[in-house]
């Protein structure tokens, strides 16, 4: 193992193994194409930058599902930015009201109230201009997109033309579905993701049509 590929499982997430010790999730994904693309004898710096890509990629999108996945109404939006509001002026105005010695012990805390308050009444006017906005805005339709799936699948589809020589394709050759699809199956069992492996890397395929269109 690289020394900076050795530090880079230092910071990332561990899963228990088989044998009770924490193994780093990028080290798992290394060992998974190991175990797929081993026979085209790719070299090791290739799979552990191939490793590290994906589990960042991974990372990336469930960072940006949590976003999209939290769907709401224009009125539920609006119902949060009010709450928003009323909490900004309740303690803007309690700040107002607190006697000197409070204050005066959060400015040698470093905190001036006054220049806090400020930030309260732009926050609840913030608030208040943002709920006049959204307020007719319609209801979220279909389902939250697969960030992690799809991002995974992007970075693997690189790593696997580099490794394999060969375009990321569907093909009855070596496998079900081929080498392609039995590469994104292991990768996707490793990270735990449940999207189907064969419409992720169709969707790629289409996504990736689209642009050589362009």
């Amino acid at each position: 193992m690289s020394d900076w590929f050795e530090q880079f499982c230092a910071t990332a997430e561990h899963e228990i193994g088989a044998d009770g010790w924490p193994i780093p999730i990028p080290m798992r994904i290394a060992h998974a194409l190991g175990g797929v693309l081993g026979h085209h004898n790719p070299c090791e710096i290739l799979i552990e930058q191939a490793a590290a890509r994906i589990y960042s990629a991974s990372k990336q999108g469930q960072g940006e599902e949590q976003l999209h996945n939290r769907p709401a109404s224009g009125k539920k939006s609006v119902t949060e930015l009010k709450d928003m509001q009323d909490l900004a002026a309740q303690l803007a105005d309690h700040i107002d009201g607190m006697h000197a010695p409070a204050t005066c012990q959060l400015m040698r805390e470093g905190l001036n109230p006054k220049d806090f308050v400020e930030r309260l009444r732009e926050a609840q006017e913030t608030a208040r201009h943002a709920a006049s906005m959204i307020e007719n805005t319609p209801s979220p339709r279909g389902r939250p997109p697969l960030v992690e799936a799809a991002e995974v699948t992007r970075q693997a589809a690189i790593f696997f033309e580099q490794i394999t020589g060969k375009p990321p394709t569907r093909s009855v050759d070596g496998g079900e579905y081929g080498e392609w699809i039995d590469t994104l199956r292991t990768i996707f069992k490793v990270l735990r993701i449940l999207a189907s492996p064969e419409k992720q890397a169709q969707a790629h395929r289409t996504e990736i049509g689209k642009k050589q269109a362009i």
